[in-house]
């Protein structure tokens, strides 16, 4: 499986660990954390993250988890 990019529903369920997110799309995040990939986060998504956040659409800690999960030495989302 070569790089893979990712769209805010996807990422915000697999963040929120979520049964939403398909077993398929739930094991390539799983190989991104095990380093074997790399996952793109296209800058719309972080937009849409915050937006959804100010509107009270998702959880406020969203992007702080995000950012987090950013910094990780074992994630390379």
């Amino acid at each position: 499986m070569s790089d893979l990019v990712t769209d805010t529903h996807a990422l915000i369920w697999y963040l929120e660990d979520s049964p939403n997110l398909s077993t398929a799309a739930n094991q390539a995040f799983e190989r991104c954390d095990r380093g074997e990939i790399v996952i793109y986060i296209p800058t719309i998504c972080l937009v849409e993250i915050v937006y959804l956040q100010e509107n009270g659409r998702i959880s406020a800690q969203m992007k702080t988890q995000l950012d987090a999960a950013l910094i990780a030495e074992n994630t390379v989302i």
